[in-house]
């Protein structure tokens, strides 16, 4: 999800922005990093669609020699002009117009489906005329973390969509496609279909300008199709990253993801009242599998052979960061977590093992003190987590929980027991 905090009446003047050439070209090969920004904004988020195009033509007009070629496949709201799918090679530019060009459409189509994401990774290839070794993919949209179809985060957008609804309820992980929504045929992208689909390639990064997308099941499930991820924990504004800004590190020779997560942390840093919100983190995925060996071999003995009980529960969950305004116990920050229990059973060495395998693993993380002035991020680390709660309610939502590589590879069923 992202937060809507502009106002919906930006809408009706959507139309004004674009001014994309409709027609069909294949893109320029060029050296450097190739990009693909997957945008389903066939919902509220249209304009801002169309404000972070813009911001990556800028962005392009700033990167110097060190370019690279961005690649927008976009979904636009009803009122969109061209409302279908579409895909765009994203032109240097630095007036308020959208200048982009149109390589291919497609017809209307539930952008959602991970199988479209599947069809336009295979467009650009074949569209792209030399091999390419250094890739980007961004993911653009409303987000939900690992959720399944019964759960939905609370954030702003529910002020625009009622995702408590009965029509809305298959609500998860990533994306929304709104008209599709309206339908009786709607999906939305899971997870772990998403990691299917994009096992068979290689990124340099994926980026997540998306809420919630920061948690642990996530990059887990999506840690052997690329090398870094980039994303938040908690809730994005609207406005998502600013393009204008890191596009210029996304295509430096000497590519740092931590450097695109520092420009949009000080962007925000910077904002003024409730727009200083942000939570930003780094993933460097070939390093997780020792974060799921330390949950697997220490973290999972401690909590079998633990002495917490029932009444002890409530000080963990009561304590612990969650990253939801509601605080619905679905995501909690996992350093906190690990670093509570380790002190509590006062364990100095398990947590000093753990420290160094963080700080190996998320290379990068920062937060404004608040989101939206509510929510204190003061024990935000980056990260979240799942602590499954023993609900009658929860029944489901744990029997999918064990489908993820996280559960399967760390072998967390101590915490299941636990909690």
């Amino acid at each position: 999800m992202k937060l809507n905090y502009y106002g919906t009446f930006f809408f009706v003047v959507i139309s004004t922005f674009f001014s994309c050439e409709r027609k069909y070209q294949e893109p320029i090969s060029l050296k450097g990093r190739q990009v693909l920004v997957y945008m389903i904004a066939d919902n509220n988020l249209d304009y801002f669609a169309i404000n972070d195009i813009n911001e990556m033509e800028r962005g392009m007009a700033n990167s110097g020699n060190e370019k690279g070629e961005i690649l927008v496949f976009i979904d636009r709201g009803e009122n969109g002009s061209p409302s279908h799918p579409y895909l765009m090679r994203i032109v240097a530019d630095t007036t308020q117009q959208v200048v982009s060009t149109i390589i291919r459409t497609y017809p209307e189509q539930n952008t959602a489906d991970p199988q479209t994401l599947s069809q336009v990774l295979k467009d650009i290839e074949e569209l792209t005329d030399v091999p390419y070794q250094s890739k980007g993919l961004v993911l653009w949209s409303h987000g939900n973390a690992w959720l399944p179809p019964e759960v939905s985060l609370y954030s702003d957008r529910d002020k625009i969509l009622d995702t408590t609804a009965v029509k809305n309820s298959r609500l998860k992980s990533f994306g929304l496609d709104q008209e599709i929504a309206n339908s009786s045929a709607y999906k939305e992208m899971d997870v772990i279909e998403m990691a299917n689909v994009l096992n068979p390639y290689s990124f340099d990064f994926i980026m997540f300008d998306a809420c919630f997308m920061g948690s642990i099941e996530v990059v887990y499930e999506l840690k052997d199709v690329c090398n870094y991820i980039i994303s938040s924990p908690t809730e994005i504004l609207s406005a998502g990253f600013p393009y204008h800004q890191i596009i210029p590190e996304l295509f430096s020779n000497n590519f740092d993801a931590t450097l695109v997560a520092s420009k949009k942390h000080e962007y925000y840093e910077n904002q003024k009242g409730i727009l200083s919100s942000s939570s930003v983190s780094v993933v460097k995925t070939q390093n997780l599998q020792e974060l799921a060996s330390f949950f697997k071999h220490n973290l999972s003995e401690i909590l079998l052979n633990t002495n917490i009980t029932n009444e002890d529960v409530p000080y963990f969950k009561g304590n612990i960061q969650q990253y939801d305004r509601l605080k619905s116990e679905f995501l909690f920050d996992m350093y906190d977590f690990v670093e509570r229990v380790c002190i509590y059973k006062e364990d100095t060495a398990l947590l000093n093992d753990f420290k160094n395998i963080w700080k190996n693993t998320i290379i990068y993380s920062e937060h404004t003190p608040f989101m939206i002035g509510i929510l204190s991020l003061e024990n935000c680390n980056g990260v979240s987590m799942y602590l499954p709660q023993d609900y009658d309610t929860r029944i489901n939502i744990n029997a999918y929980y064990k489908q993820l590589k996280w559960y399967e590879e760390s072998q967390r069923e101590s915490i299941f027991n636990s909690f």
